[in-house]
């Protein structure tokens, strides 16, 4: 979801722009200095996010896949509530949620 778009729901939330506490430009300029802190290491953001989880709760599990230039081609996981789902329904749904982003040119399979 863009800036413009979040600074809108945020609007129509707290009744008004005068309410947000900041401008779409200030949620631009949020975005954009986020983007430039995180660079390009979101994904090893993610994986040292989940074996950080991994200390505290012991039933989550994961496996991530990468090429040979360390870029990361592949995550799963799954946490406790997702594997008593699993055991109780036997189904699993997937998103992809880099779907028509082209971001990353990420294939969903499975």
């Amino acid at each position: 979801m863009g800036p413009v778009k979040v600074f809108n729901i945020m609007k129509t939330k707290y009744g008004g722009f005068e309410h947000v506490g900041a401008t779409a430009t200030d949620c631009k300029n949020f975005k954009g200095g986020l983007n430039s802190f995180i660079g390009e290491f979101d994904a090893d953001m993610i994986v040292s996010r989940l074996r950080d989880k991994k200390k505290f709760l012991p039933d989550i599990s994961f496996e991530f896949s990468v090429d040979q230039k360390n870029a990361l081609t592949g995550l799963f996981w799954a946490d406790a509530l997702c594997k008593r789902n699993y055991m109780e329904f036997g189904d699993v749904i997937s998103f992809d949620a880099t779907f028509n982003t082209n971001k990353y040119v990420l294939n969903f399979s499975f």
